[in-house]
């Protein structure tokens, strides 16, 4: 891919970012927002290795990315 800084907005069950976080380079980050963490799996991140390439935020997408300063990235 050659980004280094992904946002996944509505994760669910994790499929998908597990997925572009196995895709990323070891250097790269992403950022995985859902309004609950009742159906993640952070436990899979881990058993696939990249657990530290994915930063789980939970609330309101829209503040989230507001308030971690994304908005110059995706304008």
């Amino acid at each position: 891919m050659g980004c280094k800084r992904c946002i996944e907005v509505g994760i669910f069950t994790d499929y998908t970012a597990l997925t572009i976080a196995l895709a990323l380079p070891s250097d790269s980050q992403l950022i995985a927002c859902d309004i609950t963490d009742q159906y993640v799996r952070q436990d899979i991140w881990k058993k696939a290795g990249v657990s530290d390439r994915i930063t789980l935020k939970i609330g309101s997408a829209i503040e989230l990315v507001r308030s971690n300063g994304f908005i110059e990235c995706v304008e």
